[in-house]
């Protein structure tokens, strides 16, 4: 079962748009601002999703703002998912590739004389959790990439190199 996540948000308040959008990748893979796509039942996603509104409510009452926010969860056909799973893709791709960018410079560090294991520890640990979300979201999604399986392979190398500095 494939659910796309549609959240509307109404408000001058920049902060609030922008926590909203981040929050929406707890629920599914963010394919467009405030619009996901996921895979969790459709219980954990409503309840996530009610976590979100108390949260911006919240917010809202702190820093004394108005807003309108609703949400909508619709289960998707198989013809409907095929249907936006381009953007699924392409959000797999643009994601993967900044990762790989990451990892890549992350590698760098490592293999350089003067890095620290302990220093790149924490940003390797981000990054792996990140590329995890990333693969586990295209698995259950259906949607692999050359990109995301170029990352996989780099963050490989970067995971040995962590492991080689650490025994420094």
């Amino acid at each position: 079962m494939r659910l796309l996540v549609i959240v509307y948000v109404d408000t001058d308040d920049e902060e609030l748009e922008r926590f909203v959008d981040r929050a929406i990748e707890r629920v599914g893979l963010r394919v467009l601002p405030h619009v996901a796509v996921s895979w969790r039942d459709r219980t954990s996603v409503e309840r996530e999703l009610y976590r979100i509104k108390e949260r911006a409510v919240s917010r809202m009452e702190r820093h004394g703002t108005r807003a309108v926010l609703e949400t909508a969860v619709l289960q998707l056909t198989d013809d409907q998912y095929n249907s936006v799973r381009h953007m699924v893709r392409r959000r797999v791709d643009e994601a993967a590739a900044a990762m790989l960018s990451e990892a890549r410079m992350l590698l760098s560090r490592l293999r350089g004389a003067r890095s620290r294991g302990a220093q790149l520890a924490e940003r390797y640990r981000r990054l792996t959790r990140d590329v995890e979300r990333l693969a586990n979201a295209a698995l259950a999604l259906d949607t692999r990439s050359p990109m995301l399986d170029e990352l996989i392979k780099v963050m490989e190398e970067v995971r040995i190199e962590m492991r080689r500095v650490l025994r420094r």
